[in-house]
């Protein structure tokens, strides 16, 4: 307990003299603010990044199943490689605290990391996604072009990766500047700033549900519409846009008091809290609760194929949810440990990827395939959508794991404890389930029946 308050007390020292180092140089009331021109990088960088991240996603599954012709499991695995970036980001909150590009810890890499965004979603798209359209278009009698080469579908998948990667270096850098301001914000306002970003990246999303239900081009039925490639030829105009943006965005250069720390020193924070009973308790409940909402894959197949569902209403029903996602806003707590932050987002995703990887395993169980579900045979989808609706109430057991109300954490932090053990658990959760989702992914995308 000594050596925890020697090293708070050191954090604490350290973290003051880098404020009084930021207020030298910038008004402090300007460096809170989420639409000064120090800030407005961050705040519109949450928004956009939302805003063509759903954009893109929220057409993906019908694009996999009609244009492709892939079944559940080609939806799985597009699905994973939107989400393995952020099973990355506590690498990535190491790169950008620790290896500073320019004598800049965050500013550099939120530029590089939107570039890389802008400059994969671009080259891959309309590359490769335009040829697929390509070959589709070329099957009719009347169509103009030659039939096109068919590009692989691992680098369609590759392509996403990519994308999405870049996608994420850019908000986690975002945040991680959030977390640096909130040293300057007065005790009344504090969490301002991460909540108005938290809103605009919520809107964000609501406008991409909006995009991208209602400019698909499933919903012309005499042409027109946005293709998959044009929305990533947009998504990439859009990045270019922003970029000006990031000239104005204040951060500190690296000197001798804003050094940067070791990464042994970053790991062994991220050690000692993984440790830390008060942390394990909450994390376990996150975990066993994801890890058991096994998501129906073949769900979407039989919306397409079994009722016919066109990608405006797969759009429109995405759109009520993020609509209720406005409405628990008010639930976020203000402020957060940048390395903290990182370590539970990363378990709290790699439990959705296994989650998602339990689920394409489902879909080996029963005959859910594309062609089953058209012809008009239904069982094996409510098997599997029984199944999975009981394996999501499991989670519902492990609720008193997590505290009471906000005096109760405060009473367990106050005596809080390490659990060696639980923070190896932690820590092989973290590696296995990442090493699994790349080598399940990995497979199929070479050897699995992915077309229906």
């Amino acid at each position: 307990m000594k050596a925890r308050g020697e090293e708070g007390q050191g954090n604490g020292e350290r973290e003051e003299r880098w404020a009084e180092e930021e207020a030298r140089y910038t008004d402090p009331e300007q460096l809170v603010s989420p639409w000064s021109s120090l800030n407005v990088a961050i705040t519109l960088g949450a928004f956009l990044f939302q805003l063509t991240s759903t954009f893109f996603s929220v057409p993906l599954a019908f694009y996999v199943i009609k244009n492709l012709g892939m079944n559940a499991a080609a939806i799985n695995v597009a699905q994973q490689m939107t989400q393995l970036p952020q099973a990355l980001q506590i690498p990535i909150g190491l790169l950008t605290d620790c290896v500073p590009i320019k004598k800049r810890r965050r500013k550099v890499a939120l530029k590089e990391g939107g570039e890389e965004a802008e400059r994969k979603g671009k080259r891959g798209g309309k590359k490769r996604w335009s040829e697929l359209e390509r070959d589709e278009a070329s099957s009719h009698a009347h169509c103009p072009f030659p039939p096109a080469p068919s590009p692989s579908f691992t680098v369609f998948h590759f392509s996403i990766f990519l994308s999405f990667l870049g996608g994420q270096i850019m908000d986690l850098s975002q945040r991680a500047l959030i977390v640096q301001r909130s040293r300057h914000e007065s005790l009344e306002r504090k969490g301002v700033l991460m909540v108005t970003v938290n809103l605009a990246w919520t809107w964000g999303n609501m406008l991409g549900f909006v995009l991208g239900t209602f400019c698909y081009e499933s919903n012309f039925q005499n042409g027109g519409g946005m293709s998959l490639a044009n929305i990533a030829t947009f998504n990439a105009a859009v990045g270019v846009a922003f970029l000006p943006f990031l000239y104005t965005l204040y951060d500190p250069k690296i000197n001798s008091i804003t050094k940067t720390r070791p990464i042994r020193e970053e790991m062994a924070d991220v050690w000692s809290m993984v440790q830390r009973k008060s942390v394990l308790m909450p994390m376990l409940f996150v975990g066993i609760f994801q890890i058991f909402w096994v998501p129906n894959s073949a769900w979407s197949v039989f919306l397409i194929e079994g009722l016919n569902f066109s990608e405006w209403h797969i759009g429109l029903m995405g759109l009520l949810g993020s609509v209720l996602g406005i409405m628990y806003m008010g639930l976020c707590p203000g402020g957060a440990e940048g390395t903290a932050l990182a370590a539970i987002q990363t378990f709290a995703s790699l439990a959705v990827m296994t989650s998602t990887n339990i689920g394409l395993l489902f879909l080996k169980i029963w005959d859910v395939g594309a062609e089953t579900i058209a012809a008009g045979n239904f069982e094996g989808v409510w098997r599997l959508t029984l199944l999975c609706g009981l394996c999501q109430l499991v989670g519902v057991c492990f609720v008193k794991l997590l505290p009471r109300n906000a005096k109760h954490q405060e009473m367990l932090q106050s005596f809080d404890r390490n659990i060696v053990w639980g923070g190896i658990c932690f820590i092989s959760f973290v590696v296995i389930a990442f090493m699994a989702t790349i080598v399940l992914d990995v497979t199929y995308m070479v050897h699995g029946d992915l077309e229906s």
